[in-house]
C-alpha cells in the first residue's frame, strides 16, 4: 500500500511540472513616470501608502489606466531624506525600478523628528512583472 501512494506521489509530482519563467534585466526602453503628491492619491491608493509608509516595504496599486509603484523606505531620525529614482526600464517581460535613499545635506537645518520618506511613482498600465531593486 504505502509503495502504491509513492508512486502516485511521484506521479503526480512528474504530471504537474514546474513552471519556470527567467526575468530578463536587458533594458529596451525607459519608462515614463510621474511623481504623484500625496494629495492627489484617490481613497483607495492612500490608505496603501499609509499603512506602508512605516516600514520600509514596496507595493503596486493600479487602475484602469495607470500602475502606481509605492516606495518607504521606514522611519528615518530626522527630515531632510528623499528618494531618488535612478532607474525605472523595461525589459521584454518586467519593468525595474531602482531607486535610493538620499540623506539631509550637511548645510540643511532639519528638525530631529522620526520621518518616513516615501514616494508614489505612477506609470501607464502594464501587463508585465514589477521588480524592485
Amino acid at each position: 500500500m504505502k509503495a502504491l501512494m509513492m508512486l502516485l506521489i511521484c506521479i503526480c509530482i512528474i504530471l504537474c511540472g514546474c513552471n519556470v519563467s527567467s526575468i530578463d534585466e536587458e533594458k529596451l526602453s525607459d519608462v515614463n513616470y510621474e511623481k504623484i503628491e500625496y494629495h492627489h492619491l484617490d481613497e483607495n491608493l492612500r490608505a496603501s501608502y499609509d499603512s506602508a509608509k512605516k516600514d520600509n516595504k514596496r507595493l503596486t496599486y493600479e487602475d484602469d489606466t495607470y500602475q502606481y509603484l509605492i516606495i518607504c523606505y521606514g522611519p528615518m531620525p530626522s527630515e531632510g531624506y528623499s528618494i531618488e529614482v535612478k532607474e525605472l526600464y523595461e525589459t521584454t517581460n518586467t519593468i525595474i525600478v531602482d531607486t535610493t535613499l538620499k540623506g539631509p545635506t550637511k548645510d540643511y537645518k532639519h528638525a530631529e523628528v522620526e520621518s518616513y520618506p516615501a514616494i508614489v511613482l505612477r506609470i501607464k498600465k502594464q501587463d508585465k512583472l514589477i521588480i524592485f531593486k
